[in-house]
């Protein structure tokens, strides 16, 4: 099975988007996404709203078997 943090890719990929121009959509930068596409990090819960709702993409399509953190307030 593919694994949905390649979907991540093909999404931002599929928008013409570069690691830089997304991150600077949600105020992050460029390393971040790159953590979030290589599995070595994973979004809080708004960030990867945020995400899925620029890339116009379900947010379970996206990060489904990336663990979201929730945001503590």
């Amino acid at each position: 099975m593919r694994n949905k943090r390649h979907n991540l890719i093909s999404a931002r990929k599929r928008k013409n988007y570069t690691q830089e121009q997304l991150g600077a959509l949600i105020n992050k930068g460029k390393t971040v996404i790159s953590n979030w596409e290589t599995g070595y990090a994973t979004p809080a819960l708004d960030d990867a709203l945020q995400v899925a709702q620029i890339l116009e993409e379900d947010v379970y399509n996206l990060f489904l078997d990336v663990k979201v953190q929730t945001s503590h307030i």
